[in-house]
């Protein structure tokens, strides 16, 4: 089991490598779009990238999770070569559909969205960006079947280093504002296709294959569903704020949610990236369930602690990336928003037994449901409370799928989770957390910093005053602290991780 969890933990880091270029975008990007857009700009800016991301998701069909299901499995290099090229080629053709239908409608989206035509040319760029999203979905899955993950880092980090730059020069030299944010991504979108264009041609035969098209959509399509409202349930909120509140409020909270979802992005995001085609190939084996158990115990642990750090740092962390006042409320969000994440790193794992078991319908209903749920909190919590609200509807939802994909989960494929150990973490950090918010953030700057260093540093520590380790994990890790404690020899140790 050691070396099965060596395996996940060194493809998810390397994917989080990959993961956390992207995020050092946001995260860098951060002043400067505090600097020069305004809190209605940013929220105009937060709109539209959840609506590439619903397109990218609906239009895409999640025909790439398809191939990586079947290619994952396929053991004939000839035949894994046609599912590419088939998928591939019906990508390309959806795409282009895609800009055919949505281009003549530009107007009617600048309208809808903001209650004026003037923003058409936003939704031009938004829309090829788009249909290139669409297409840069396949390497990334193809890259993860072939277990490459260096690669992935590789063309990721290019991306998002030429975004970078770009957006630099359209925001503070030209003057761009949110056009140049969503220009710079296109030209990513597009670099990202020319560069990883050769690799799908060399991975691709010519033979189209109907029949396991077929197959692949009837996998993929209620997972559509699953994902799409997935996706509602975390950034529909948005919308409803455009409808209840203001676009000022939407960049308050999206500034928030921006910080709080380095959770999603580098470590939940990686996790699935590095464990799902392992946990494909582990599932059939003898210790496959104490694996998955410990695999959602230590994983759990990661999200909350990370959570931890940067709920209690929030305030540090705004007054950091921005000197806007306009924008200090989003270090409020922050806390609900990350523990909203924990939930739902924990669903995932506790889901995996319906991809396994090929059951994906109930994903779907549970996801739908929750996202409804959303849905009606949002418009009952809002009027009440604001962007809290949408924090509190966040967090009240993502509690009832987790709490649905683990009973219905065990129905279909049982694994014995250390239960108790998973409600100890989210009940310390509900507590720790409304401690430092009560309590420490009213200490002066100097005291403030260090007693919140502490808490996090001794978070492990305060684990085992409740027998949350077992002795072979406290063996272990004592071991491993043997091991990397000495500098001279991690030269030695990091060749045999790569191993």
């Amino acid at each position: 089991m050691l070396s099965k969890l060596k395996k996940t933990i060194k493809h998810s880091i390397i994917y989080s490598l990959g993961n956390l270029s992207s995020k050092l975008v946001g995260l860098i990007l951060l002043p400067l779009y505090t600097e020069y857009l305004t809190t209605s700009e940013y929220g105009i800016l937060s709109l539209l990238e959840v609506t590439s991301q619903i397109l990218i998701l609906m239009l895409g069909l999640n025909l790439s999770t398809a191939m990586l299901r079947w290619c994952s499995a396929e053991k004939d290099e000839e035949r894994k070569r046609s599912i590419v090229f088939t998928i591939s080629f019906s990508t390309v053709i959806i795409s282009l559909l895609s800009l055919i239908v949505l281009l003549p409608f530009v107007d009617f989206f600048s309208v809808l969205f903001f209650d004026h035509d003037r923003y058409s040319n936003y939704f031009t760029i938004l829309f090829f960006s788009i249909a290139f999203g669409i297409l840069n979905l396949l390497p990334l899955s193809l890259i993860r079947v072939q277990e490459k993950s260096s690669f992935f880092v590789v063309i990721t980090t290019l991306k998002f280093t030429v975004i970078l730059l770009l957006n630099i020069y359209f925001i503070a030299f030209l003057q761009l504002g949110v056009e140049g944010v969503i220009l710079g991504q296109l030209i990513g979108q597009i670099l990202f296709t020319l560069i990883t264009l050769p690799f799908m041609i060399k991975n691709s035969s010519t033979k189209f294959d109907l029949v396991t098209l077929k197959h692949m959509i009837s996998y993929s399509f209620p997972l559509v569903f699953s994902s799409l409202f997935a996706m509602i349930l975390s950034m529909g909120d948005r919308y409803i704020l455009k409808i209840l509140s203001t676009l000022s409020d939407i960049g308050i909270y999206s500034l928030g949610y921006k910080i709080a979802s380095f959770i999603n992005v580098f470590i939940i995001h990686s996790f699935q990236l590095g464990f799902l085609p392992l946990a494909f190939k582990y599932a059939e084996q003898n210790d496959s369930k104490r694996f998955f158990s410990k695999i959602q115990t230590y994983f759990t642990l990661l999200l909350v602690l990370s959570a931890l750090t940067l709920s209690i740092f929030s305030l540090e962390i705004i007054e950091v990336f921005t000197s806007d006042e306009s924008y200090f409320a989003s270090h409020l969000i922050i806390p609900f928003i990350s523990f909203a994440f924990v939930l739902k790193g924990m669903e995932y794992v506790f889901s995996l037994a319906f991809h396994q078991m090929k059951i994906t319908k109930y994903n779907a209903t549970i996801v739908i449901t929750c996202a409804l749920l959303n849905i009606g909190l949002n418009f009952l919590l809002i009027p009440l409370y604001g962007v809290f609200g949408a924090a509190i509807s966040m967090i009240i939802s993502y509690s009832l799928m987790s709490f649905l994909s683990y009973f219905f989960a065990q129905r279909v494929y049982f694994i014995p989770f250390e239960k108790w150990k998973l409600l100890l973490l989210l009940f310390l950090f509900v507590l720790i957390v409304s401690s430092v918010f009560l309590f420490v953030n009213e200490f002066n700057l100097l005291l403030r910093i260090s007693l919140k260093i502490i808490i996090v540093v001794g978070f492990p520590f305060i684990l085992y005053l409740f027998n949350f380790y077992e002795e072979i994990e406290l063996l272990r890790i004592k071991q491993s602290w043997a091991k990397w404690r000495n500098p001279k020899r991690w030269k030695d140790n990091f060749k045999q991780i790569k191993r």
